[in-house]
């Protein structure tokens, strides 16, 4: 373990035992394992066994004044099987019952549901708009949520970062409506990258919407959702100044079901996603079930898919299966 990582892990530990000091910040962790065995076949079948998981460690607090005004930070880490160490969630908040700005490495309002997906198969057969470029946790940037009402809000995310050697600006509107049984959310956003030298002609952008729509019917939840993304691509030739203009239109739509039974849920899934001028095309189906162990807070959940596609020249099939096991504590 590098120096980083033992630094890291001796500060949670010395907050962990000094809870008095700490008193307002709350704690929590879970701890995540998958067994996955996945199947494909592109003219030869193959098998691939994986086993991976990770803790998640987090850290929050808020503090209000008497009217209302609010300040909130968190932060999350992931310890890895594999010994790495990544970053979930770190951010910043003021607001109050009206609105609020959140600046920092965070995910805004989600759209492309896929109801319980504990495991979907795919071919790289095609690929899917979830537009999600510019949603974050990378790009990072400022979100700022404005709630319209008892049952409306408008979620903003600005983004505004770089991947070490391009700028990425983004902006995403997400309006969520939800009235009794019904949830509708519906949103656009457009995403840049450029180069750091402002001379650079490259550019790559980004530009689509999409919605959400859910039905809860007693113990039953009946989703879909559909997204429209359009790419553009200006790229110059080190070598002879040329440039090069791509572009491609991508369509994905989803459905989904979760039925609650009791404690437990099953889950069914299916998609489909094409990609216009590359002639391309795939999709996918999935049943999943999540039920709970005998000690509170841990569950176990199943999941299993399969996928076709089309890659423009040739026909692609895989599927597989995983095993979750998962405790919150």
């Amino acid at each position: 373990m590098n120096a980083v990582k033992t630094l890291v892990v001796m500060l949670v530990m010395s907050l962990m035992f000094v809870p008095a000091a700490f008193a307002e910040l709350n704690w929590g962790a879970n701890v995540e394992t998958n067994s996955t065995v996945e199947m494909d076949s592109d003219g030869s079948d193959t098998m691939v066994v994986t086993n991976d998981g990770r803790v998640e460690v987090v850290v929050e607090a808020q503090k209000a004044n008497d009217s209302g005004t609010y300040v909130a930070g968190k932060g999350c880490f992931e310890v890895k099987v594999d010994g790495g160490l990544g970053e979930c969630d770190v951010w910043f908040q003021l607001g109050n019952p009206s609105w609020s700005l959140k600046v920092g490495h965070f995910e805004n309002e989600g759209i492309f549901a896929k109801g319980q997906d504990i495991f979907v198969a795919g071919t790289d057969a095609s690929q899917w708009y979830e537009l999600n470029k510019a949603r974050g946790r990378a790009p990072d940037g400022i979100g700022i949520l404005f709630n319209l009402g008892e049952n409306m809000a408008l979620d903003t995310k600005v983004s505004f970062d770089n991947n070490g050697s391009r700028n990425q600006f983004g902006v995403r509107p997400v309006l969520k409506l939800s009235s009794g049984s019904l949830m509708l959310k519906a949103g656009g956003e457009y995403y840049m990258e450029k180069p750091f030298d402002n001379d650079a002609d490259d550019e790559t952008s980004w530009f689509g919407a999409g919605a959400n729509i859910e039905f809860t019917l007693g113990n039953l939840v009946l989703g879909g959702c559909g997204t429209y993304g359009k790419y553009e691509d200006t790229a110059v030739d080190d070598e002879t100044g040329t440039t090069i203009d791509s572009d491609e239109t991508v369509m994905s739509d989803t459905v989904y079901a979760k039925l609650a039974m009791g404690e437990a849920t099953l889950g069914l899934g299916a998609g489909y996603t094409m990609e216009d001028e590359a002639d391309t095309n795939e999709m996918y189906g999935f049943v999943s079930y999540d039920m709970p162990l005998p000690v509170e807070g841990a569950r176990v959940k199943f999941g299993a898919s399969f996928a076709s596609g089309d890659n423009g020249s040739e026909d692609l099939t895989a599927y597989g299966a995983r095993l979750r096991f998962w405790y919150g504590f």
